[in-house]
């Protein structure tokens, strides 16, 4: 169970539209820390897969935005 300040930070998924299964995608992921624990989260490519293939509105209205975001950190220099 998810409880606390600032969840709508987080998107928690338990079905993955268009993409492999939970096994196939975990290496598509890096780790964050998130409130002293490491948690696997998608890759930013995958994850504007899995808003193609769902097609909802709302999926739909982010891609453009998560585009331009994956757009400018393909762009960045490497540290």
């Amino acid at each position: 169970m998810f409880a606390g300040p600032n969840l709508e930070k987080l998107d928690i998924v338990v079905n993955m539209t268009g993409l492999g299964s939970f096994d196939e995608e975990i290496k598509n992921t890096i780790l964050l820390p998130i409130g002293g624990q490491n948690i696997p989260v998608l890759k930013l490519e995958r994850i504007l897969a899995s808003k193609k293939a769902a097609g909802r509105a709302k999926d739909l209205m982010s891609i453009p935005i998560l585009s331009d975001v994956l757009r400018v950190r393909q762009n960045m220099p490497e540290k």
